[in-house]
């Protein structure tokens, strides 16, 4: 998994650092969180950022032994969810200090999980304390 850091910058034969993040379902958040990073101390002039996920056997039937595999699709702001959906992904983004079609307007992380399915009624007034930022689900 550590290695496609590295075989990504000798494939497209750039320098600068190259690294790997595993967090689970918060490895792309931190990666991009990471590079704004790498941007703002001028580290860099671009990074290469991105995330993949794959399935295997153990992830699936570790969040089947949760019972937090939803029967449908996923309603992750619904009222109503009755869990989450595993599947596969990849994707990479070129970011930079210049201006572009698409913007990177900010990163966080938190923990404050208390199940994949019903929020907390803490978690429920939170929402308030968003402002613009939360949408209702539909």
């Amino acid at each position: 998994m550590g290695a496609g850091a590295d075989f990504l910058a000798d494939y497209l034969q750039i320098h600068g650092p190259a690294y790997t993040l595993s967090s689970a379902c918060a490895s792309s958040g931190k990666a991009f969180a990471s590079a704004q990073r790498l941007l703002a101390m001028d580290l860099c002039d671009a990074v290469v950022v991105g995330g993949a996920d794959s399935l295997c056997g153990l992830t699936v039937n570790g969040f089947a032994a949760l019972e937090s595999v939803s029967a449908g699709p996923c309603k992750p702001f619904g009222r109503r969810r009755d869990g989450i959906n595993i599947g596969e992904a990849a994707a990479l983004f070129v970011l930079s200090k210049q201006p572009g079609p698409v913007r990177l307007r900010g990163v966080a992380a938190s923990s404050d999980a208390y199940h994949s399915r019903p929020p907390t009624r803490t978690a429920r007034r939170s929402r308030l304390r968003c402002g613009p930022h939360w949408r209702k689900p539909a």
